[in-house]
This record gives structure tokens, C-alpha cells and sequence, in this order.
């Protein structure tokens, strides 16, 4: 399965998608694709992706804009392109996001996240910074599990909505009505968090793509989740299974990855 069918699929497999288009007076669904980071950028307009989609869909683009080239790209492939701005995160959400990512790491305790966790010990220079340090990871230690990680994550969840500082992506979805809400870059950007929680509150779908094979064990914790996956192979599709046990299989899509298409364009 292509990752722009994968997603296409996506928007079908919700049983009220249909509706949510019959009321937008829409004949195709819309979808609403983030683009946080550069590499998502390659996956997904340098791949030709975006102009694949296109053809199944009407596409709004929410994206980092690093250079008026990309802009003008990113407006050929679709018409309506936002700049992704940063949000700004209240203290308490802040501090329950590192408590997650630190209760997820002791948890999953992959090479990956112990070099983690040694630079963040290494980055706490000063009296100060070591007791902050040694109390958050106090307070980690009784998360460090599977269970207590999912319920961290749910009190991270509701402190996002309670404290959150702009209703600006909620205001966005209720004028243009997505079916689906796709970012190209899961765990890798803070920037996407906000657009993907103002979804979810909102009850539209969500989709993330897990493009290489140690996202899952070196990127710290998927947040918020989404209603849909799609990966690279078969492993990384078992390890989502096995690490977020409560997502349905039926919603994991193995779609090869889009990274090393745009090698082997001609052009």
C-alpha cells in the first residue's frame, strides 16, 4: 500500500468521514497534512506525495517554511499552505511533557533513551539544575511502566486543553472541516503537538507517519496518539503494537517509506 493511499484509506475507514463531507458541501474529502520539520518536507513534497493526494483529495497544508522556494513549492503542490508557528506551552503542561518523556525512557530503557537520559544529567550544570533534575526523576520513577506512562499521558492530555493558550487550530478545523488531520513527522516536532491536540478535542481523525526504523525507541513518546499509523515495514508495525498495546491493528498501515523515493526521480 503507497503512503498517499494509506492515508486516503485512513479518511475512509471513519465511518462519520462521509458525513463531515456531505455537511462541508464537499465532494472529496478534505484533509489537512502537517509539515513540521524538514525531513517531512522531503518525504512528502519532494516524493511527489502531496501531488498524489491531491488527486483523491482537496489538501490544506500547515508547514514550517524555511526558504520562499519551499514556500512557492509547497503553493504549487497545494494552494492553501499556513506557516507552522511555534506555541507556546504553559508551565504545568511543560513540566507533566518531560515527566512523560522521562517515566517513557526509564520505562522502555532502549540505548537510545539511557544516552538521553545521560545528557540530561550532563546538561544540568549548577546546584539548581541538579535538584530540579533529581526531583522530576523521583517523581518519574512510580510512571516507569507501561500503565503508569498511558495515565501520565492522559493528565498531559487533559493539562493541554485546560491551559492551553490559543483556540487558533480550533477556530481553523471548524471553518474548513477536515476528515482527517495527517502529520508527516509524529514524535519529531513540538510544533505539530498543538495542531494534533485541537484535532482530537475536536474529534477528527488523526494520522502519523513512523518513517524509520528507531523512531519508536529513540524519540521519546508519541504525543498526543492518533487514530491512525502508517509505517514503514512489518517490525516497526509489530514494535507500535507491542509498545502502544491499546492501538487497534486494523489502523496500522504498512506503506513501505517515502525517504528514498525522490532518489530515483529522473528529475
Amino acid at each position: 500500500m503507497g503512503t498517499e493511499a494509506a492515508v486516503a484509506n485512513a479518511v475512509g475507514d471513519d465511518r462519520d468521514t462521509a458525513d463531515r463531507a456531505r455537511v462541508a458541501g464537499e465532494r472529496r474529502p478534505r484533509i489537512l497534512v502537517v509539515l513540521p520539520r524538514g525531513e517531512a518536507l522531503r518525504n512528502f513534497l519532494y516524493s511527489g506525495m502531496l501531488s498524489e493526494l491531491r488527486r483523491q483529495a482537496d489538501l490544506t497544508l500547515l508547514s514550517v517554511i524555511p526558504s520562499e522556494q519551499v514556500k512557492g513549492l509547497l503553493g504549487s503542490e497545494c494552494g492553501s499552505v499556513s506557516e507552522l508557528r511555534t506555541i507556546r506551552m504553559r508551565w504545568p503542561v511543560r513540566f507533566l511533557w518531560e515527566l512523560v518523556e522521562m517515566a517513557h525512557g526509564r520505562w522502555l530503557w532502549s540505548e537510545a533513551a539511557k544516552e538521553r537520559w545521560r545528557l540530561r544529567d550532563a546538561e544540568a550544570v549548577g546546584a539548581a539544575a541538579k535538584i530540579k533534575r533529581t526531583v522530576k526523576k523521583l517523581l518519574s520513577r512510580p510512571f516507569s511502566n507501561r500503565r503508569g506512562v498511558e495515565f501520565l499521558s492522559r493528565v498531559q492530555g487533559a493539562a493541554s486543553r485546560l491551559f492551553r493558550t490559543t483556540d487558533e487550530h480550533v477556530d481553523l478545523f471548524r471553518k474548513i472541516r477536515p476528515a482527517l488531520v495527517f502529520n508527516g513527522s509524529h514524535v519529531h516536532s513540538e510544533l505539530a503537538v498543538p495542531v494534533i491536540e485541537a484535532a482530537r478535542w475536536l474529534g477528527i481523525p488523526t494520522a502519523a507517519f513512523i518513517f524509520s526504523w528507531d523512531n519508536l525507541t529513540s524519540q521519546g513518546r508519541i504525543l498526543p496518539p492518533y487514530d491512525h499509523y502508517l509505517v514503514w515495514n512489518e517490525t516497526l508495525r509489530d514494535q507500535l503494537l507491542r509498545l502502544y498495546d491499546r492501538t487497534d491493528p486494523a489502523r496500522v498501515y504498512v506503506t513501505g517509506t517515502p525517504q528514498f523515493d525522490f532518489h530515483i526521480r529522473p528529475e
